[in-house]
């Protein structure tokens, strides 16, 4: 004889609402699991991106310390006593040496592109601009070293030696004739003078505008400001 069940009818909606629980569950456990790697990639992406700029303050404070070494070394006085007669720059201008060099210090696509992320357009350009005008400034100092040094192999030999100078009495004869090659590195020194002062400038302002703006993008007041040199202005 069949039992009475007065739920009977019901059981197969139970068993789906059953199912569709599960269903739930399950999409309720993918949804978390697919927040939690957003969230960890938004991490790893905010943690490479603060090591980015990490990476770039360290070549500003670089540039910084490269441009003020070179516009320092050529607005090098004469000696005291140096005679009017000889106040050539090339004679005290030497080579520099004892920097970093530009092929350590380039301004890569990520870093400008992190601040193209960050809404600063112009701040990317200027720091492109900025390692350009790096390399562009041991080009020239590069090249200034090898002029000098030829100009100072084809100097006659001085009569008397103090130091690492010499003097001895010169022709009309042999002035003319190095006078072109005096001249030449005369306006090296002049055009690379000019230039260092507007580099000296221009690193001297990013430095001051770079750390406030990794302030706002990464929501840290706490990041570090690059702190220049008190009354460390640059030339004209």
């Amino acid at each position: 004889m069949p039992l009475f069940c007065p739920a009977a009818a019901e059981w197969g909606s139970v068993a789906e609402w059953v199912g569709g629980v599960g269903s739930f569950a399950a999409v309720a456990v993918a949804l978390g699991i697919s927040g939690k790697a957003d969230r960890d990639a938004r991490k790893r992406e905010a943690a490479e991106e603060r090591a980015i700029a990490h990476k770039t303050t360290m070549k500003i404070i670089a540039m910084y310390g490269n441009f003020k070494a070179i516009d320092r070394h050529l607005n090098i006085p004469f000696p005291p006593g140096w005679p009017d007669g000889q106040r050539e720059r090339w004679k005290v201008v030497e080579a520099i040496v004892g920097m970093s060099r530009e092929g350590d210090l380039r301004i890569e696509p990520n870093e400008t592109n992190l601040f193209l992320k960050a809404g600063e357009s112009q701040f990317a350009m200027d720091l492109a601009l900025l390692g350009r005008r790096h390399a562009t400034a041991f080009e020239m100092l590069d090249h200034y070293a090898r002029e000098r040094e030829a100009h100072v192999l084809r100097q006659p030999i001085p009569d008397v030696m103090e130091g690492t100078w010499g003097t001895g009495g010169l022709t009309a004869e042999q002035m003319r004739a190095q006078a072109p090659f005096g001249a030449r590195l005369e306006r090296m020194i002049a055009s690379m003078t000019h230039f260092a002062a507007e580099d000296f400038a221009s690193v001297t302002g990013l430095a001051q505008r770079f750390g406030p703006i990794c302030q706002r993008y990464f929501g840290d007041p706490k990041f570090p400001l690059i702190q220049l040199a008190e009354g460390d202005a640059p030339r004209g």
